[in-house]
């Protein structure tokens, strides 16, 4: 929980103009019952303050989809990603 709030203070203090947030299931090996703040606090602040511009889908460990711009609308969600957001004007 220490680590979250002060990741949190971080991001809310730079203001940075790019954030990529890392939707990878064996990354930071979340556990039921783990702390979830800084996913629900990431949720609220990304809806806020940024847009996404754009996405990796890792389909395999042999293929990968990069999408910038305009981004594809998907059948099924993707497992394994990452999303590019900036931050809004």
């Amino acid at each position: 929980l220490p680590m979250q709030q002060e990741m949190i203070r971080e991001i809310e203090l730079a203001r940075p103009k790019y954030l990529i947030a890392v939707h990878i299931t064996s990354s930071w090996l979340k556990h039921p019952g783990s702390e979830a703040l800084i996913h629900r606090w990431a949720n609220e602040y990304l809806k806020e303050h940024y847009d996404v511009v754009g996405a990796v889908n890792i389909v395999t460990t042999d293929r990968t989809d990069y999408y910038f711009g305009e981004l594809p609308r998907l059948a099924l969600p993707p497992v394994n990603y990452i999303l590019i957001y900036q931050r809004k004007t």
